[in-house]
Protein backbone atom coordinates (compact mmCIF):
# COMPACT_ATOMS: atom_id res chain seq x y z
CA UNK A 1 0.00 0.00 0.00
CA UNK A 2 1.22 3.48 -0.82
CA UNK A 3 2.00 5.51 2.19
CA UNK A 4 0.72 9.00 2.56
CA UNK A 5 4.48 10.56 2.20
CA UNK A 6 4.89 8.65 -1.20
CA UNK A 7 1.44 10.36 -2.46
CA UNK A 8 2.45 13.48 -1.19
CA UNK A 9 6.01 13.24 -2.60
CA UNK A 10 4.07 12.59 -6.50
CA UNK A 11 1.45 15.35 -5.99
CA UNK A 12 4.49 17.91 -5.12
CA UNK A 13 6.59 17.01 -7.79
CA UNK A 14 3.70 16.84 -10.37
CA UNK A 15 2.86 20.22 -9.36
CA UNK A 16 6.51 21.30 -9.16
CA UNK A 17 6.91 20.00 -13.04
CA UNK A 18 3.67 21.79 -14.06
CA UNK A 19 5.00 25.60 -12.47
CA UNK A 20 8.75 24.70 -14.46
CA UNK A 21 5.90 23.66 -18.14
CA UNK A 22 3.35 26.31 -18.25
CA UNK A 23 5.42 29.16 -19.02
CA UNK A 24 6.54 26.96 -22.41
CA UNK A 25 2.72 25.72 -22.99
CA UNK A 26 1.92 29.54 -22.92
CA UNK A 27 5.00 30.63 -25.21
CA UNK A 28 3.74 28.47 -28.12
CA UNK A 29 0.01 29.50 -27.23
CA UNK A 30 1.29 32.71 -27.32
CA UNK A 31 3.03 32.26 -30.67
CA UNK A 32 0.36 30.79 -32.12
CA UNK A 33 -1.88 33.14 -31.58
CA UNK A 34 -0.01 36.44 -31.70
CA UNK A 35 -1.14 38.41 -34.64
CA UNK A 36 1.93 39.40 -37.43
CA UNK A 37 1.25 42.50 -40.18
CA UNK A 38 0.51 41.09 -43.63
CA UNK A 39 -1.44 41.83 -46.89
CA UNK A 40 -3.44 40.15 -49.43
CA UNK A 41 -1.30 41.87 -52.14
CA UNK A 42 2.43 42.84 -51.36
CA UNK A 43 2.10 46.32 -50.95
CA UNK A 44 5.44 46.44 -53.28
CA UNK A 45 3.75 45.21 -56.20
CA UNK A 46 0.84 48.11 -55.75
CA UNK A 47 2.01 50.31 -58.79
CA UNK A 48 2.48 47.30 -61.19
CA UNK A 49 -0.85 46.01 -60.73
CA UNK A 50 -2.86 46.07 -64.31
CA UNK A 51 -5.67 43.37 -63.35
CA UNK A 52 -7.78 42.60 -60.68
CA UNK A 53 -10.38 39.62 -61.02
CA UNK A 54 -13.45 39.03 -58.14
CA UNK A 55 -14.94 35.95 -58.49
CA UNK A 56 -18.25 35.29 -56.05
CA UNK A 57 -19.32 31.91 -54.87
CA UNK A 58 -22.45 32.23 -56.81
CA UNK A 59 -20.13 32.45 -60.33
CA UNK A 60 -20.00 36.29 -60.76
CA UNK A 61 -17.70 37.90 -61.84
CA UNK A 62 -15.93 41.33 -61.81
CA UNK A 63 -12.90 42.16 -63.41
CA UNK A 64 -10.62 45.55 -63.81
CA UNK A 65 -8.34 46.24 -65.89
CA UNK A 66 -5.90 49.62 -66.66
CA UNK A 67 -5.22 51.86 -69.33
CA UNK A 68 -2.97 54.02 -68.77
CA UNK A 69 -4.38 55.75 -65.62
CA UNK A 70 -7.57 54.83 -66.10
CA UNK A 71 -9.25 51.67 -64.69
CA UNK A 72 -12.02 50.05 -66.26
CA UNK A 73 -14.44 47.15 -65.63
CA UNK A 74 -16.01 44.25 -67.49
CA UNK A 75 -18.58 41.98 -66.52
CA UNK A 76 -19.27 38.20 -67.49
CA UNK A 77 -22.75 38.03 -69.45
CA UNK A 78 -22.36 41.71 -70.90
CA UNK A 79 -20.59 42.52 -73.79
CA UNK A 80 -19.24 46.23 -72.59
CA UNK A 81 -15.90 47.83 -71.56
CA UNK A 82 -16.95 50.69 -68.88
CA UNK A 83 -14.94 53.06 -66.88
CA UNK A 84 -14.71 52.70 -62.74
CA UNK A 85 -15.75 54.89 -60.35
CA UNK A 86 -11.81 56.03 -60.45
CA UNK A 87 -11.60 56.70 -56.33
CA UNK A 88 -13.39 53.29 -55.79
CA UNK A 89 -10.96 51.74 -58.03
CA UNK A 90 -7.94 53.05 -56.52
CA UNK A 91 -9.86 52.78 -52.53
CA UNK A 92 -9.76 49.14 -53.44
CA UNK A 93 -6.32 48.76 -54.02
CA UNK A 94 -5.27 50.45 -51.26
CA UNK A 95 -7.14 48.03 -49.01
CA UNK A 96 -5.56 44.98 -50.72
CA UNK A 97 -2.18 46.12 -49.95
CA UNK A 98 -2.80 47.60 -46.55
CA UNK A 99 -0.41 45.98 -44.03
CA UNK A 100 -3.02 44.64 -41.49
CA UNK A 101 -3.12 42.21 -38.56
CA UNK A 102 -2.86 38.49 -39.82
CA UNK A 103 -3.71 35.50 -37.48
CA UNK A 104 -3.12 31.51 -37.59
CA UNK A 105 -6.20 29.80 -36.98
CA UNK A 106 -6.71 28.32 -34.13
CA UNK A 107 -7.35 24.06 -34.30
CA UNK A 108 -11.39 24.31 -34.24
CA UNK A 109 -11.25 27.01 -37.39
CA UNK A 110 -8.58 24.41 -39.33
CA UNK A 111 -11.65 23.51 -41.75
CA UNK A 112 -13.05 26.78 -43.19
CA UNK A 113 -12.07 25.12 -46.76
CA UNK A 114 -12.19 21.41 -46.10
CA UNK A 115 -15.33 21.68 -48.80
CA UNK A 116 -13.43 23.37 -51.22
CA UNK A 117 -15.64 26.42 -51.20
CA UNK A 118 -15.05 30.10 -51.10
CA UNK A 119 -17.00 33.57 -50.66
CA UNK A 120 -14.86 35.00 -52.64
CA UNK A 121 -11.58 34.44 -55.43
CA UNK A 122 -9.27 37.81 -55.87
CA UNK A 123 -6.93 37.08 -58.67
CA UNK A 124 -4.61 40.06 -59.53
CA UNK A 125 -2.05 40.36 -62.40
CA UNK A 126 1.03 42.19 -62.40
CA UNK A 127 2.74 44.55 -65.42
CA UNK A 128 5.07 41.30 -65.65
CA UNK A 129 2.22 39.34 -66.30
CA UNK A 130 2.30 37.15 -63.13
CA UNK A 131 -0.70 36.03 -62.00
CA UNK A 132 -1.39 35.66 -57.99
CA UNK A 133 -4.62 34.51 -56.24
CA UNK A 134 -6.13 34.02 -52.55
CA UNK A 135 -9.46 32.59 -51.66
CA UNK A 136 -11.48 34.06 -49.35
CA UNK A 137 -14.02 32.53 -46.83
CA UNK A 138 -16.46 34.04 -44.45
CA UNK A 139 -15.84 35.82 -41.36
CA UNK A 140 -15.04 34.72 -38.34
CA UNK A 141 -16.66 34.86 -34.53
CA UNK A 142 -16.10 37.98 -34.37
CA UNK A 143 -17.23 39.32 -37.51
CA UNK A 144 -13.89 41.66 -38.37
CA UNK A 145 -11.70 38.36 -40.04
CA UNK A 146 -11.59 36.95 -42.85
CA UNK A 147 -10.43 33.48 -43.47
CA UNK A 148 -7.79 33.37 -46.52
CA UNK A 149 -6.10 30.81 -47.69
CA UNK A 150 -2.76 31.21 -50.08
CA UNK A 151 -1.78 29.58 -53.22
CA UNK A 152 0.27 27.18 -51.08
CA UNK A 153 -2.65 26.50 -48.88
CA UNK A 154 -1.75 27.89 -45.86
CA UNK A 155 -5.19 29.36 -44.19
CA UNK A 156 -5.13 32.55 -41.91
CA UNK A 157 -7.66 35.57 -40.91
CA UNK A 158 -7.10 39.28 -41.59
CA UNK A 159 -8.82 42.58 -41.12
CA UNK A 160 -11.89 42.74 -42.80
CA UNK A 161 -11.92 46.11 -44.08
CA UNK A 162 -11.84 45.09 -47.49
CA UNK A 163 -15.52 43.73 -47.50
CA UNK A 164 -17.33 47.15 -48.61
CA UNK A 165 -15.65 46.12 -52.03
CA UNK A 166 -16.89 42.46 -52.29
CA UNK A 167 -19.12 43.22 -54.92
CA UNK A 168 -19.18 41.90 -58.52
CA UNK A 169 -21.74 43.68 -59.96
CA UNK A 170 -21.46 46.87 -62.95
CA UNK A 171 -23.73 48.83 -60.66
CA UNK A 172 -21.30 49.30 -58.23
CA UNK A 173 -18.23 49.76 -60.17
CA UNK A 174 -19.30 51.49 -62.76
CA UNK A 175 -18.81 55.47 -63.20
CA UNK A 176 -22.43 56.68 -63.00
CA UNK A 177 -22.13 60.01 -64.64
CA UNK A 178 -23.74 60.35 -67.41
CA UNK A 179 -20.53 62.69 -68.66
CA UNK A 180 -18.45 59.95 -67.41
CA UNK A 181 -15.32 61.03 -64.70
CA UNK A 182 -12.71 59.19 -67.10
CA UNK A 183 -10.34 62.52 -66.38
CA UNK A 184 -7.81 61.88 -63.91
CA UNK A 185 -6.40 65.22 -63.54
CA UNK A 186 -6.96 66.67 -59.89
CA UNK A 187 -9.09 69.60 -60.64
CA UNK A 188 -13.22 70.35 -60.71
CA UNK A 189 -14.79 68.23 -63.46
CA UNK A 190 -16.41 71.91 -64.28
CA UNK A 191 -12.84 73.31 -64.50
CA UNK A 192 -11.53 70.73 -66.98
CA UNK A 193 -14.77 71.67 -69.25
CA UNK A 194 -14.33 73.76 -72.55
CA UNK A 195 -17.50 73.58 -73.78
CA UNK A 196 -20.87 71.34 -73.42
CA UNK A 197 -23.00 70.92 -76.22
CA UNK A 198 -26.54 69.60 -76.67
CA UNK A 199 -27.14 68.64 -80.43
CA UNK A 200 -30.65 68.39 -82.14
CA UNK A 201 -32.90 68.53 -85.30
CA UNK A 202 -29.27 69.86 -86.77
CA UNK A 203 -29.07 72.39 -84.10
CA UNK A 204 -26.05 72.67 -81.65
CA UNK A 205 -26.95 74.54 -78.41
CA UNK A 206 -23.17 75.12 -76.34
CA UNK A 207 -22.54 76.41 -72.97
CA UNK A 208 -18.95 77.83 -73.03
CA UNK A 209 -16.55 79.96 -70.36
CA UNK A 210 -18.43 83.38 -70.58
CA UNK A 211 -21.62 82.37 -70.90
CA UNK A 212 -24.24 82.99 -68.26
CA UNK A 213 -24.03 81.02 -65.46
CA UNK A 214 -22.25 78.48 -67.20
CA UNK A 215 -20.40 76.93 -63.76
CA UNK A 216 -23.98 76.25 -62.10
CA UNK A 217 -25.06 75.08 -65.38
CA UNK A 218 -21.95 73.00 -66.16
CA UNK A 219 -21.98 71.50 -62.77
CA UNK A 220 -25.98 70.68 -62.90
CA UNK A 221 -25.17 68.94 -66.30
CA UNK A 222 -21.74 67.04 -64.87
CA UNK A 223 -23.75 65.58 -61.94
CA UNK A 224 -26.30 64.20 -63.61
CA UNK A 225 -26.38 60.57 -63.44
CA UNK A 226 -27.69 57.18 -65.90
CA UNK A 227 -29.70 54.18 -64.03
CA UNK A 228 -27.23 51.80 -65.02
CA UNK A 229 -25.91 49.62 -67.75
CA UNK A 230 -28.10 48.27 -70.65
CA UNK A 231 -27.67 45.61 -73.05
CA UNK A 232 -28.65 48.29 -75.73
CA UNK A 233 -27.37 48.42 -79.45
CA UNK A 234 -28.84 50.99 -81.40
CA UNK A 235 -30.02 49.81 -85.16
CA UNK A 236 -27.89 51.22 -88.18
CA UNK A 237 -30.61 53.15 -89.38
CA UNK A 238 -31.92 54.84 -85.90
CA UNK A 239 -31.27 58.29 -85.12
CA UNK A 240 -30.64 59.66 -81.57
CA UNK A 241 -32.99 61.68 -80.27
CA UNK A 242 -29.98 64.39 -79.25
CA UNK A 243 -25.98 64.07 -78.75
CA UNK A 244 -24.18 65.57 -76.02
CA UNK A 245 -20.55 66.28 -76.47
CA UNK A 246 -18.19 67.47 -74.05
CA UNK A 247 -14.88 69.26 -75.16
CA UNK A 248 -12.11 68.96 -72.43
CA UNK A 249 -8.95 71.69 -71.74
CA UNK A 250 -7.06 69.18 -72.87
CA UNK A 251 -8.15 69.00 -76.21
CA UNK A 252 -10.27 65.38 -75.63
CA UNK A 253 -13.61 65.45 -76.65
CA UNK A 254 -16.58 63.13 -76.06
CA UNK A 255 -19.09 62.68 -78.10
CA UNK A 256 -22.55 60.14 -76.69
CA UNK A 257 -25.64 59.75 -78.61
CA UNK A 258 -29.04 59.67 -76.68
CA UNK A 259 -31.83 56.78 -77.87
CA UNK A 260 -35.27 57.33 -77.03
CA UNK A 261 -36.07 53.56 -75.51
CA UNK A 262 -39.77 52.01 -76.33
CA UNK A 263 -40.34 52.33 -72.82
CA UNK A 264 -40.02 55.89 -72.86
CA UNK A 265 -36.78 56.29 -70.94
CA UNK A 266 -33.54 57.20 -72.92
CA UNK A 267 -30.55 55.26 -73.69
CA UNK A 268 -27.26 56.51 -73.95
CA UNK A 269 -24.25 54.96 -76.01
CA UNK A 270 -21.16 55.06 -75.25
CA UNK A 271 -18.00 54.51 -78.16
CA UNK A 272 -15.14 56.49 -76.56
CA UNK A 273 -10.73 56.56 -76.45
CA UNK A 274 -10.72 54.84 -79.65
CA UNK A 275 -13.34 51.68 -78.77
CA UNK A 276 -12.01 50.97 -75.18
CA UNK A 277 -14.53 51.92 -73.43
CA UNK A 278 -18.11 50.77 -75.07
CA UNK A 279 -21.28 50.67 -73.03
CA UNK A 280 -24.84 51.27 -73.12
CA UNK A 281 -26.68 52.78 -70.02
CA UNK A 282 -29.86 54.11 -68.90
CA UNK A 283 -31.66 57.63 -67.97
CA UNK A 284 -35.00 57.81 -67.29
CA UNK A 285 -37.22 60.84 -68.54
CA UNK A 286 -36.96 62.62 -65.86
CA UNK A 287 -33.49 62.85 -66.38
CA UNK A 288 -33.46 63.32 -70.11
CA UNK A 289 -35.47 66.49 -68.94
CA UNK A 290 -33.10 67.97 -66.70
CA UNK A 291 -30.63 67.34 -69.20
CA UNK A 292 -32.15 69.53 -72.13
CA UNK A 293 -33.39 72.53 -69.12
CA UNK A 294 -29.59 73.18 -68.26
CA UNK A 295 -29.40 74.35 -71.79
CA UNK A 296 -32.85 75.80 -71.75
CA UNK A 297 -32.13 79.63 -72.97
CA UNK A 298 -29.17 79.24 -74.66
CA UNK A 299 -28.43 80.35 -78.03
CA UNK A 300 -27.87 78.11 -80.73
CA UNK A 301 -25.40 77.78 -83.08
CA UNK A 302 -24.75 75.90 -86.07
Amino acid sequence: MISKNTILSILCAFFAALYFVHPLIQIVKNRNTAPVKSAIINPAEKNDIVQIALTAADGSKITISKNGNLWMGQIEGLDAVFPCTQPLAASFIEELTAIKKTYRISRGEGNVFTDGTADFLISWTIVSGITKSVYLGGRDFSGTMRFIKAENGAVSKIESGFDAYLDTSARFWCDPYIIPRIRTDSRAPSESIQRLSLITDGKRIALIPGTDDFTPRTERILSLRHGGLSNFTPSPNENPALRIEAEFSNGESISVPVYRADDGNYLLDYDLLGGALHYSAAISERTYHNLRTAFSQLSGIK
